[in-house]
């Protein structure tokens, strides 16, 4: 809130000089500004030049490290989303054609083997007949 300037209990922002002709008497403190007594001027965190040169390399360091490290991570998610998109397509392929390429356990009927006669064939040849 700007120096000089009240809000009354309406929310309303006004200087003191108009508060003062709608409130009778002497503001009261909750309608004034509070006047900082012990405030410092804020000159933010500082550090001695020669800290501040090496705190500030290092955390570009480590700035520089982790971009690095979020690069590496988002190729490696990629690469794997890659592969298991691949990985996938394959396995569908394979599955539309197993049901083409698959033999039936019984697909053909066994075909009768006939041993042809040989002439002369006396039968067994065991000496004992």
């Amino acid at each position: 809130m700007p120096a000089g300037m009240v809000r009354l209990l309406s929310g309303q922002l006004v200087t003191e000089e108009d508060a003062s002709q709608v409130i009778p008497g002497e503001l009261p403190p909750e309608a004034r500004w509070p006047a900082p007594t012990d405030v410092a001027p804020d000159v933010g965190l500082q550090f001695p030049s020669d800290e501040a040169c090496s705190h500030a390399d290092e955390l570009e360091r480590v700035r520089a490290e982790l971009a690095r490290r979020n690069e590496a991570l988002l190729r490696e998610r990629e690469s794997r989303l890659r592969a298991e998109a691949e990985l996938s397509g394959f396995a569908r392929a394979v599955a539309l054609l197993v049901p083409a390429l698959a033999v039936p356990g019984v697909s053909r009927l066994p075909v009768p083997m006939v041993v042809p006669s040989v002439p002369g064939d006396r039968g067994d040849m065991s000496p004992g007949t």
